[in-house]
């Protein structure tokens, strides 16, 4: 939303009064995709959100510096039911002293993946210097398999 400045609002805010407002995003999945592993990731979205996907509340967020990653799997419609992704910020809410914005303000990504997969933020890889030309690698790798049962 976009609003004027106040003396009224928080110096937070630039002065400027905040307010709740709503993203939608609606979309088709391919049925090549059924038996696929999906986690919706957002690298930044302000302070107060919620997080709904097809009418379902899946996350509350409250703060605007972590990434929020949402492993909608169980609630994906394939062919030709759409999906709906709904967020609701609550434009009021603040964390810092500093003006923060509103909104989604970095990307928000649909990861479809295999049954069996590497998780997400799963790798890790430190490079050593042993001398002047000499290098190992130390790698670390978790792997995720959605498909597996525990009867």
């Amino acid at each position: 939303c976009e609003t004027g400045f106040s003396p009224k609002a928080s110096h937070s805010h630039g002065y400027k009064k905040g307010c709740d407002f709503w993203y939608r995003k609606t979309f088709k999945m391919d049925k090549a995709y059924e038996g696929y592993h999906f986690m919706l990731c957002f690298e930044g979205v302000i302070v107060f959100s919620e997080i709904y996907v097809n009418g379902s509340l899946l996350e509350r967020s409250y703060s605007a510096y972590c990434e929020i990653n949402i492993d909608i799997t169980d609630r994906i419609h394939f062919g030709s039911t759409p999906n709906v992704i709904a967020v609701h910020i609550d434009g009021n809410s603040e964390e810092g002293w500093w003006y923060e914005g509103a909104g989604i303000y970095r990307h928000v990504r649909l990861y479809a993946k295999p049954p069996l997969h590497i998780a997400h933020n799963g790798l890790w890889v430190k490079p050593v210097l042993k001398s002047d030309n000499d290098w190992t690698v130390e790698l670390e790798t978790e792997i995720e398999n959605s498909a597996y049962i525990d009867d």
